[in-house]
């Protein structure tokens, strides 16, 4: 057993990863950036080791230490065979819905919104400072959250956050192995 295994066994903070069943583990978390100039992300991004049985992944949603993360990333790390992580504080829980249409036992057309579940997120304003660094900001967009692939959201989806309704406009699900880039506008939609 390593020396970086015993100190997470013995002065680890506790976690509890959210799948199905849970898994809990034994994490270390320090902040990732010392920015200054981004005013969320000092208290935003997060990094740390969790121990390799946990086999936590990118994607995937623990607690520890009162606080919610989302995991963009996790690499074996050689120096201690435990696993290296680098996350996002859970800032939304998002209402997930999608409009479906399909035919009652009658043959009658029934089209509605179908709610997919809540899901853990991490979202920013798109501000204007934002729109300079990023040209590929859609023009509409109001927020961007960074979700769970496993969630499926997809192109014309709706977001719920904080009562307001949502429309997915882009969904990038290339840029981190187990998250989605989304962009979301307001939906007007009935």
């Amino acid at each position: 057993m390593s020396y970086t295994t015993k100190y997470l066994k013995s002065r680890g903070q506790d976690c509890t990863i959210l799948r199905s069943p849970a898994v809990t583990s034994k994490v270390s978390l320090k902040r990732a950036t010392k920015a200054i100039r981004i005013y969320g992300a000092r208290e935003a991004h997060w990094e740390g080791l969790i121990l390799s049985d946990s086999e936590l992944v990118s994607g995937e949603v623990f607690e520890a230490n009162n606080m919610t993360f989302l995991v963009q990333s996790v690499n074996n790390d050689p120096a201690t065979n435990e696993l290296a992580w680098f996350a996002v504080t859970v800032n939304a829980i998002l209402g997930h819905w999608r409009y479906e249409e399909y035919y009652d036992d009658d043959l009658n057309l029934i089209e509605e919104w179908v709610d997919k579940g809540d899901i853990h997120a991490y979202g920013e304003i798109i501000t204007a400072e934002m729109r300079q660094r990023d040209p590929g900001l859609l023009e509409g967009a109001r927020y961007i959250f960074q979700c769970p692939k496993s969630a499926g959201i997809q192109l014309l989806d709706r977001i719920v956050y904080e009562g307001e309704n949502y429309k997915v406009e882009s969904v990038d699900p290339i840029a981190m192995p187990g998250i989605s880039r989304i962009q979301a506008s307001m939906d007007t939609r009935p």
